[in-house]
């Protein structure tokens, strides 16, 4: 059977999605921007925040501390204010 779309045309490079994986947390910055900070939501930030780390740490090894400061500083604060609070 013939593939439906050419191989070529979704295929991220290496670095593409490294850059895709750091920028995750981006996506519940303004829900938790909003105070809508519920346990599910900022779970799922975290998780997110993790995985955007370890994706930083990668580009790192690759030369890419622009991107990883880009995208690190969007939601760095948010982390601080998270860990301040008392569980």
């Amino acid at each position: 059977m013939k593939p439906q779309y050419p191989v070529g045309e979704y295929t991220l490079s290496r670095r593409q999605a490294l850059v895709a994986i750091a920028a995750l947390p981006t996506v519940l910055l303004s829900v938790v921007y909003q105070r809508q900070q519920s346990t599910i939501v900022v779970g799922e930030f975290l998780s997110r925040c993790a995985a955007s780390i370890v994706a930083c740490w990668h580009l790192m090894k690759g030369n890419e501390f622009a991107v990883v400061e880009q995208e690190i500083l969007k939601y760095l604060p948010i982390l601080v204010n998270l860990a301040q609070q008392s569980s």
